[in-house]
């Protein structure tokens, strides 16, 4: 396997795996894999596009998830972006790897080996920094409705 694996990359055969999430079919209960490959002589770009997109979709019951649209349209921007010659990176989703990245990690293809964390600040909703200030905000709102509350007991009060 791992030399077959390693003459397709260098061949420049494989163009992109994209990690999909689990329950995504009813007989695979763990994230599957899809390898996009390059035909013969349609290139010798040996740079692979890995994507994680094991977070992507939705439960629509408790053992099927399905994929959304926007995370259809997510997945197929990046791969589009890529085959125009750009090296799409965002953290905790996808990334570029040379032939000699994949050679240094005896050419596995799994991508969460290669893409870099995402830290809290570059989450999809803004991270950790969104989360502090919509929970700021929330304690104000708290404040201020017991505030209203405790003037509208008192002015009951005779």
């Amino acid at each position: 396997e791992a030399q077959i694996r390693a003459r397709m990359l260098d061949d420049g055969l494989v163009e992109a795996v994209v990690t999909l999430p689990d329950l995504l079919f009813y007989a695979t209960p763990i994230p599957a894999c899809v390898w996009v490959l390059r035909g013969p002589g349609h290139g010798t770009d040996q740079r692979v596009l890995l994507v994680d997109g094991r977070a992507l979709g939705a439960l629509k019951t408790r053992s099927q998830r399905v994929l959304q649209p926007d995370d259809i349209r997510r997945v197929h921007d990046v791969l589009r972006a890529f085959r125009g010659g750009g090296a799409p990176v965002e953290p905790g989703f996808c990334t570029v790897v040379s032939r000699a990245q994949l050679a240094a990690r005896d050419d596995l293809l799994t991508p969460g080996l290669h893409i870099p964390i995402a830290t809290p600040s570059q989450g999809p909703a803004g991270g950790l920094d969104a989360d502090i200030a919509a929970y700021q905000a929330a304690a104000e709102r708290s404040r201020l409705a017991a505030s209203a509350v405790a003037d509208a007991i008192a002015a009951l009060r005779p």
